[in-house]
């Protein structure tokens, strides 16, 4: 397959009808050109289409979303949990009092 122009018009045709069109006046193009006329790019408006991270995800400009937020989140959670296993309940307190003496 090539892209062939000739004024304003391009197109992309076999190898064969290339070769004959390009003896009757036509040239030979890049495809690029050819790709760019079948595709116009159209921009977006700005506020169409919400921003987007790195990964595709959708940004959002509230804090409580943040990386640091999240990372404080679970750091909370993780030592409010350390704060009440610290204390073993009074059922695996025995249990390792009976496990201490059996090791004795």
């Amino acid at each position: 397959m090539k892209c062939i122009k000739k004024d304003k018009e391009i197109r992309r045709v076999s190898n064969e009808d290339a070769e004959t069109m390009v003896a009757d006046g036509w040239s030979y193009c890049p495809k690029a050109e050819w790709k760019a006329l079948r595709k116009p790019k159209e921009e977006p408006a700005a506020e169409d289409k919400p921003k987007k991270g790195k990964r595709g995800k959708k940004r959002s400009d509230s804090p409580r979303n943040s990386k640091y937020a999240q990372k404080k989140q679970r750091r909370e959670r993780k030592e409010s949990f350390e704060k009440t296993s610290e204390e073993p309940e009074p059922r695996q307190q025995n249990v390792l009092e009976i496990l201490d003496e059996l090791d004795d």
